[in-house]
């Protein structure tokens, strides 16, 4: 894992791939101010039932530790195929509602929310634009990538070849057991995508979304591709992950609340519930320098 501390304390997980000097891009990690909750370790999603003032407390803080040139423009992800370019986006607009977001403009601040579901970052070799993508199995599936890749293309007027792509963390398959309904959405869609499935018997599958995401890219003729190494279910200490915490809660009801877990898991049940609600707690955020 490739990180960088930065001088207000905040580590970040950044993109090792082949992009020019002016593409920036980073995810947040866990880190804790507090670790009696869980969201003091720099949750930044408005949607989970964190206090709103700490999250605009974390928010600001990564707004001054990277240095960012502007706010980023946070979206409100439904798990749809919905694209858009935030160029057309002002400060005064309402919350975007997408799960992919572009720019062709310098200072601009595309910045997707995940905790399994799959962030993809996509430059051009040439630094002329870049596009973030919230992959879950249902945008995956519904065939988000294609949507946002074209997009992007004609945007740009630019080539596959042209394009580089990063997967950042996501639930790698060891951890991600779905069902044969996931199985079929994929399947019924193209027989290659039997490869990112192992069967467990009794209609369950591990799926691998970072070999769905391969797939997908290298069906639009996309291969340039990097990352895709990390698990945020295996790796605790570094990335939120939505099914381990809930698999956690579970196991804490289950038990009454008195097994050796951190204290932010021994909750009420009102927080229990806020807790597992959404899914994205870490950010993955890519704009376009003007100082390289």
């Amino acid at each position: 894992m490739k990180v960088l501390k930065e001088k207000k304390r905040l580590s970040i997980l950044v993109p090792d791939w082949n992009v020019h000097s002016n593409v920036l891009a980073c995810t947040t990690l866990r880190q804790g101010l507090n670790d009696e909750d869980s969201f003091a370790r720099f949750n930044v999603a408005t949607h989970v039932g964190d206090d709103l003032q700490n999250v605009k407390k974390n928010r600001k803080k990564l707004l001054n530790a990277l240095s960012l040139p502007s706010e980023p423009v946070w979206l409100k992800q439904t798990h749809s195929t919905h694209v858009i370019n935030i160029d057309d986006i002002d400060d005064s607009s309402d919350v975007p509602q997408a799960d992919a977001a572009f720019t062709t403009q310098k200072n601009r601040v595309c910045v997707i929310l995940t905790a399994d579901c799959l962030p993809i970052i996509v430059s051009d070799k040439t630094g002329k634009g870049v596009l973030a993508i919230h992959a879950g199995w249902r945008g995956l599936a519904d065939g988000i990538i294609g949507l946002a890749i074209e997009k992007f293309k004609n945007a740009l007027n630019i080539k596959a070849s042209d394009c580089c792509v990063w997967l950042g963390p996501a639930i790698s398959q060891k951890y991600f057991e779905v069902g044969n309904d996931v199985y079929l959405a994929f399947v019924n869609k193209y027989t290659k995508a039997k490869k990112a499935f192992i069967s467990n018997g009794n209609d369950k599958f591990h799926c691998d979304l970072y070999q769905l995401a391969r797939l997908e890219l290298e069906a639009h003729n996309i291969t340039e591709i990097s990352g895709g190494e990390h698990c945020t279910y295996a790796q605790e200490n570094e990335f939120y992950s939505y099914r381990r915490h809930t698999h956690q809660l579970q196991q804490v009801a289950h038990n009454n609340a008195n097994i050796d877990l951190p204290n932010f898991l021994r909750a009420d049940d009102t927080k229990i519930k806020s807790f597992t609600r959404d899914c994205g707690r870490q950010a993955t955020l890519v704009w376009l320098s003007d100082n390289n």
